[in-house]
């Protein structure tokens, strides 16, 4: 038998790591071979997991070595959020590749799906081809493309293929048969199907039965369609979409890792629409609708070098030249068993599941956190992960600032005061989420000096709490803009453009006069 339960991590799913550390008990005749010599990664990286993994207590004590080279250090980057995260990345990314890398030597991990949302945009908007293993693009995923589609429904009932889409999404009893009725009857009518569903009190075509789901499911789309009359806000209408429709209640009857993943996709999509909401002059369902067409339509198409995104459940087995291990916060990566009154064993599977993230670099490892983090449609503020504290100060080199055991502490304590969050219950076994102000921090930009070490840029100027900011280190091919220039929003009025970035939609940083600084979509925008 082999295997490691050192890189145990899919608990969730019933894997049980005592089959491997019982087996000398079971067998006691059995003779055990420790292969703790790895080939594929530095001494430095080595050195880093071990510390993480050797604090676990129930394991099978082992420390890999190598006969490889010693290695640069591990770069840990300090961000002031997800979309400067993403920046990050991207800044990384291009001096990889500058240095000769393929796209594909890299890969960026992140722990749940979730992530990818703002990751993905980043990429997009960058022009840097990208693929996701294990996984689809967030706007591919079913449940989200079912929001959607409900959505369209409400903004244009004659939206056939979306309509067909989620007549029965979740199960509400309206089949083939009765769906196949409907077709036939729109086309003998010269219709869409709104329409026969309209007309259904004086049809005949159907049975008291399916009369009753289908007038069920029509008035659920009139009452939704009456709140875009009455102008509810977008962040309620895709909430009610989401519980009205029964998708909410699918999900958390549905105690599975599978329907949490799900559920945390959906309050990224909320959060989504949260953020086109502010900043938008005049935020309504068919312009938000455009701009996530807009997004989705993109070439995807794009075949050779690419760069690779996934989960870490998603990387065992695998290794690259270079790793990017994102989210490394407390309550995010660790997410669960941090606090004494939890699982004590969630903990160690989370430190597992960092042992495997890290183990899978062969050269270069880089590490990333926020001080501040929106999803799932909320705001969290935290420190950085204990994982990151563990690590031994000579492997690794700090960007942006360097971690410290306050931070993380303060993470942990904001963490327990942590109500519910999101409009849509706990989601299976998912905690809430604290919303709060964003915390000052500060962005790392990230350079490797010709020898192969990483040499941290120098810190930036810390940022006033609250402060919106936009990187403009890498200019802007936004036309007719300019840094300085003034420019006015149907909102906050007149402003002065402080920072610009390419994006999907670009967007500029703008200084309001008693608003303060906003990230605002270029298209909201005109010359003052």
């Amino acid at each position: 038998m082999v295997g490691d339960d050192d890189q145990s991590i899919y608990r969730w799913r019933g894997a049980d790591r005592r089959n491997i550390l019982d087996f000398k008990d079971d067998y006691p005749t059995a003779r055990t071979i420790k292969l703790e010599q790895n080939y594929r990664s530095t001494q430095r990286i080595l050195r880093i997991a071990n510390a993480v993994i050797e604090r676990n207590f129930d394991r099978e004590p082992k420390r890999l070595w190598t006969d490889n080279d010693e290695g640069p250090k591990a770069v840990i980057v300090r961000c002031e959020d997800e979309r400067d995260e993403a920046r990050m990345l991207v800044r990384a990314v291009r001096e990889l590749v500058g240095e000769g890398r393929d796209l594909a030597d890299i890969v960026v991990f992140y722990r749940t799906h979730a992530q990818s949302r703002v990751i993905e945009e980043q990429l997009r908007a960058s022009n840097v081809a990208y693929r996701i293993v294990g996984g689809q693009r967030f706007y591919d995923r079913a449940e989200v493309k079912d929001v959607l589609a409900y959505m369209k429904v409400v903004a244009n009932p004659d939206d056939d293929v979306s309509l067909l889409r989620i007549i029965n999404k979740p199960a509400r009893g309206i089949g083939k048969t009765t769906t196949n009725r409907l077709l036939d009857a729109a086309l003998e009518k010269g219709t869409g199907v709104w329409r026969v569903l309209e007309d259904l009190d004086d049809s005949g075509g159907f049975g008291p039965a399916a009369k009753k789901k289908l007038s069920a499911f029509r008035e659920m789309i009139r009452e939704l369609r009456s709140r875009v009359d009455e102008g509810a806000d977008l962040v309620t209408l895709v909430e009610g979409v989401i519980e009205e429709s029964g998708y909410l209640k699918t999900l958390q009857n549905d105690d599975s890792a599978e329907a949490d993943a799900r559920m945390d996709n959906l309050k990224e999509l909320v959060g989504s629409v949260g953020e086109f909401a502010e900043e938008a002059s005049d935020p309504t369902l068919s312009t938000y609708l455009e701009l996530v067409t807009l997004q989705t339509s993109a070439d995807e198409s794009k075949e050779g070098d690419r760069l690779t995104l996934m989960t870490v459940h998603a990387a065992k087995g695998l290794e690259f030249p270079v790793v990017m291990v994102t989210g490394l916060e407390e309550q995010m990566f660790p997410m669960r068993g941090s606090e004494a009154h939890e699982d004590p064993e969630e903990l160690e599977e989370e430190r597992r599941l960092a042992y495997v993230a890290f183990t899978r670099a062969e050269e270069r490892l880089i590490l990333s956190y926020a001080t501040v983090r929106r999803i799932y449609g909320q705001m969290r503020v935290g420190g950085p992960s204990r994982f990151i504290l563990e690590l031994p100060p000579e492997d690794v080199s700090a960007v942006g600032g360097a971690p410290t055991a306050r931070q993380t502490m303060e993470g942990r304590v904001g963490a327990q005061s942590w109500g519910q969050g999101g409009q849509g219950g706990q989601g299976g076994r998912r905690r809430g989420i604290r919303t709060g102000p964003p915390a000052g921090g500060q962005g790392g930009g990230l350079s490797w000096s010709g020898s192969g070490r990483s040499a941290p840029d120098p810190a930036p100027a810390p940022r006033p709490p609250g402060e919106s900011y936009v990187d403009a280190s890498e200019g802007s091919d936004i036309a007719d803009l300019r840094l300085g220039m003034s420019v006015r929003h149907a909102k906050f009025g007149v402003g002065r453009v402080t920072g610009m970035t390419d994006g999907v939609p670009p967007r500029v940083a703008v200084d309001f006069p008693g608003w303060g600084q906003k990230k605002i979509v270029v298209s909201f925008l005109e010359p003052a």
